[in-house]
């Protein structure tokens, strides 16, 4: 039996119905985890059933064990009553090689980035542009040439 809509499984027939309780402390989880056993070796609860819903009780105990761990790494370390601040100090030492001293310009140091040198001059003088083609008029020959 195939479902017609691909991502919801199939509906599946249970012959004896049973309440699954909302677990509020893990000793109700274990006991609706024996309870599952003991259906489905009576075959009351087919296999798959059973280890699917044993699989998400069993999912809900770890979540509580995993909570109440916390809990506990918290109060020891003493971090129940205030802010955990995490500071990290130290590491790795300096690569070779990224020390760069820069080197002084007339007796005054730069900051790196070159803003104690003087502005460039201009080494080149400006270049007049040639003629374009669709300008209505040559500009005027000089007549000693």
């Amino acid at each position: 039996m195939h479902s017609k809509m691909q991502s919801t499984p199939a509906p599946r027939f249970v012959e004896e119905s049973f309440d699954i309780p909302t677990f509020t402390h893990i000793s109700d989880a274990e006991q609706f985890l024996a309870r599952i056993a003991a259906l489905v070796s009576s075959g009351s609860l087919d296999i798959q059933t059973g280890l699917e819903l044993s699989t998400l009780a069993k999912n809900w105990i770890d979540a509580q064990c995993a909570r109440e761990e916390l809990a506990i790494k918290q109060y020891n370390a003493g971090t129940t009553e205030h802010e955990q601040t995490i500071r990290i100090e130290g590491g790795l030492p300096a690569l070779p090689g990224t020390n760069i001293t820069m080197p002084l310009l007339d007796g005054h140091a730069t900051n790196g980035n070159g803003h104690a040198l003087a502005a460039p001059t201009a080494a080149v003088s400006a270049i007049e542009a040639a003629p374009k083609a669709q300008d209505p008029e040559p500009p005027p020959q000089d007549p000693e040439l």
